[in-house]
């Protein structure tokens, strides 16, 4: 718990260039290099087809660099939190396993902050947001990493339940997506009947949705027969996370999904796998 108390501090929002070296980075590189990094480094991997997602790090949401940069995104600013994200990727950590085992637990801890009123849901919001402007920051970087499995020309629709706040994790499985070719549309704050019109108006291959709250639950069945009755595709496959799913698998046929992923990698590999099964049905069915 004291742990926990000292990532809700005051700070000042940091200002300048994240181009060069600052006696901030140089600080940075310092904390990060006198940390345990062999158990969050993993080896660069190569172009590869579908495969389960890297080994994650027991209790990545414990280890020091995870605590580190929620504090840093908590009390002190976008440029201290991007030279960290350099710091550590300057060890040898590809962007994908930063992605997975910093940016995902950071996350999840902001959660648990707010959830046990140390933060304020203002902090952690303003966290988040910091957090979002760090990943597109990093983006170039992860984009040039090799990709999963190549699904070019494929679309997908990505969009947070009603009255979802948080919507980091869609924008971390835009990154994944992207990078495997995908043309991804985000409708974070998006309505039934957006989203209804979104998937009648144009092809689309795959539609991921993210809850938090068991009392969403019942909205996102709704959306997701409505989307199947009126969309183009007839096949479309829905991908459903969140915090009500990730715990409570078994909640994917409650809500009329076709599967769940614990992060961007798994998503990649179920989506691509997913849409290919769908892509095959439809062409059996039509004699081709």
């Amino acid at each position: 718990m004291d742990g926990l108390m000292q990532d809700c501090g005051s700070g000042q929002e940091a200002s300048g260039s994240y181009a060069a070296r600052s006696p901030i980075e140089e600080r940075l590189t310092r904390l990060v290099a006198a940390l345990p990094i062999k158990l969050f480094a993993k080896p660069r991997r190569q172009v590869r087809a579908a495969t389960p997602p890297p080994a994650a790090v027991p209790c990545p949401e414990d280890t020091q660099l995870v605590v580190d940069f929620s504090r840093i995104l908590l009390s002190e600013g976008i440029a201290e939190a991007v030279l960290f994200v350099r710091a550590v990727r300057d060890t040898g950590v590809s962007m994908e396993t930063a992605f997975l085992d910093l940016f995902s637990p950071a996350a999840r801890r902001l959660g648990v902050l707010w959830e046990t009123d140390i933060c304020s849901f203002a902090q952690v919001t303003i966290a988040l947001g910091r957090m979002q402007i760090v990943l597109h920051e990093v983006s170039p970087a992860f984009q040039e990493e090799p990709c999963i499995a190549s699904c070019r020309g494929r679309r997908a629709l990505l969009a947070a339940a009603p009255s979802e706040q948080h919507t980091f994790g869609l924008t971390m499985l835009a990154e994944f997506l992207m990078r495997d070719g995908w043309d991804v549309a985000t409708e974070p704050k998006s309505s039934e009947a957006g989203l209804a019109k979104a998937v009648q108006g144009r092809w689309i291959d795959l539609v991921g949705l993210t809850a938090s709250c068991d009392g969403q639950l019942d909205r996102v069945n709704c959306i997701i027969k409505v989307m199947r009755r009126v969309s183009r595709n007839r096949a479309v496959v829905v991908l459903v996370g969140g915090k009500a799913f990730l715990d409570h698998p078994e909640r994917v046929a409650r809500v009329g999904a076709d599967a769940t992923a614990r992060n961007g990698h798994e998503a990649c590999v179920l989506a691509a796998r997913l849409c290919d099964s769908a892509r095959t049905c439809q062409a059996a069915s039509r004699g081709v």
